[in-house]
């Protein structure tokens, strides 16, 4: 090789090697440079993990942003939440009441609703409304709450309605109670309201939640008083519709088609039992002149004396069988009228005793019930009978012995009334109306020239394991408004005051927004 050519292979050597020492410094450097970029990743990413970590664990997601908007009113997670587990706790409030009205636990009726409140709502079928969980629907009753509390107060704030100091104190006195319990179970505030209900709620959301509440509860209640009516509005609106409302007493028997010996009667065999039940039906129909006859020709045609002892009705039209109803209405009927009324089973003989109007004034008394104890039977003795006598008869001494008003008997009420209806109350009842209570209560508050203050021991008795034997001590206050007019005013009231309402709420619109998602 010469040595030009050396020179020249030398030079190429020593050229790629200065290209591949530049290649190498290239491949560093872009590596470094990835690396670099690679660390800033991961940098933004971990910076990026730590801050979801803290707005998952803070109460941002739940009192940061909207979950709804109603009327351009925007409430947070926190907020919905608050009425959300009110009306969860209303609710369950409410099945609470029912299970001790049947003797039983309240697991058991919400058991039969499918509710079991240790399971998540969102994963059981709700028995109140078909396809849906219980989530959904308390979330759904949670929407309308809300809804009608914003309509609501926005309206009140539009006429300038205003909470009293004393509502605003009883609104802190009922904070102060709610987490003074909390702290009797070891919480504190945060932690109470948070198990109540849910994340982000503080007191504060408590606060305003509750005056929202109020004000428009509050509004509601002043629009419903405000309502005035004459006499002559209430006595047209009732003549109206009396047919609905007035009372009706009579006396039904029923001739049912004997079949009761035949398992798959023809249809001949059913016309023939009808025909013979309608003939002695009309026989008593036929013969019947007053209440005496009546009893006879029912107990000659084969009905039995039980069966005659309780075949008087006192019932309003809603009440009335569809057999006899029309006849019934009829403006014509008088006492004594008869009348032949069929139905599926067989016929039936009415007589026809008194319409009655509502046309007289409600009685306001007290009493205190001294109900005799039964023995283990359940049967009550004639000597418990005579020990609640006795007791009663020493509370009403014990009464008249002392200051003998009305305050007096009202404290001796709520120590010693057996009556859970009255009791807290002062053994109050304050619209006592015909055909409600037992018949010597009724007596004594509707009898002739009955003056205030005036006192009596009476016996009453509703048979069957629910039912009672014992004594009331009868106090009488006065009477009350006439109860046509009362149902009328009820009636009229309502309709003006729904009117009203919807008129508010009825025009209520509403969007929902991400945070809705931490609702429940």
């Amino acid at each position: 090789m010469s040595a030009s050519k050396q020179k020249r292979v030398r030079q190429e050597n020593r050229e790629e090697t200065i290209q591949k020492i530049a290649e190498e410094k290239a491949a560093e450097k872009r590596k470094k440079k990835l690396k670099k970029v690679r660390n800033i990743v991961i940098a933004v990413v971990v910076v990026l993990v730590i801050a979801a970590v803290i707005v998952i664990n803070s109460n941002l997601f739940y009192t940061g942003i909207p979950a709804i908007t109603i009327n351009g009113t925007e409430f947070t997670a926190a907020e919905c939440n608050y009425i959300y587990y009110t009306v969860v706790n209303n609710y369950l409030n409410e099945q609470s009441d029912y299970a001790e009205q049947l003797g039983v636990d309240v697991s058991q009726v919400l058991s039969m609703m499918g509710l079991n409140t240790n399971q998540p709502f969102d994963e059981q079928d709700c028995a109140m409304q078909a396809g849906y969980t219980w989530h959904d629907y308390f979330y759904e009753q949670m929407r309308v709450s809300l809804e009608e509390i914003t309509a609501l107060y926005d309206a009140a704030v539009l006429e300038g309605f205003e909470l009293t100091q004393e509502d605003l104190d009883t609104i802190d006195l009922n904070i102060n109670d709610m987490l003074s319990a909390g702290l009797l179970y070891g919480y504190n505030p945060k932690q109470y309201l948070a198990a109540q209900y849910g994340k982000g709620v503080t007191v504060d959301t408590v606060r305003k939640m509750m005056q929202m509440s109020m004000v428009a509860a509050k509004y509601e209640q002043q629009n419903q008083e405000s309502y005035t009516f004459e006499d002559s509005e209430l006595e047209a609106w009732y003549e109206e519709n009396k047919n609905d409302y007035d009372i009706f007493t009579y006396r039904q028997v029923n001739f049912f088609a004997d079949l009761k010996d035949i398992e798959e009667p023809t249809e001949e065999q059913t016309a023939q039992a009808m025909a013979e039940a309608k003939a002695r039906a009309q026989k008593v129909v036929d013969g019947t002149t007053d209440e005496e006859s009546f009893d006879k020709l029912c107990l000659e045609n084969g009905i039995l004396q039980y069966t005659l002892d309780n075949s008087k009705r006192v019932n309003a039209s809603s009440s009335l069988e569809a057999s006899y109803s029309e006849w019934m209405l009829d403006e014509a009927r008088k006492p004594g009228d008869m009348f032949l009324a069929e139905d599926s089973q067989g016929y039936s003989a009415i007589l026809f005793l008194e319409r009655e109007d509502n046309n007289y004034t409600m009685r306001q008394v007290r009493h205190i019930l001294v109900t005799a104890e039964k023995n283990e039977e359940g049967v009550v003795t004639e000597e418990a009978k005579a020990a609640a006598l006795e007791e009663a008869e020493g509370y009403l001494d014990e009464w008249k012995n002392g200051e003998a008003t009305e305050e007096s008997f009202a404290a001796l009420a709520d120590e010693h009334t057996d009556d859970g209806g009255s009791k807290g109350t002062g053994g109050l009842y304050d619209m006592v109306v015909k055909h409600v209570y037992v018949q010597s209560f009724e007596d004594f508050a509707f009898a002739p020239g009955r003056k205030p203050g005036d006192t009596d021991i009476v016996y009453a008795e509703i048979p069957g394991d629910s039912g009672y034997a014992g004594y009331h001590i009868m106090y009488f206050i006065g009477e009350g408004p006439i109860y046509s007019h009362q149902i009328a005013e009820n009636a009229l009231r309502a309709e003006k005051y729904n009117a009203w309402r919807e008129g508010i709420v009825g025009n209520a619109e509403y969007t929902f927004h991400t945070g809705k998602k931490f609702i429940g």
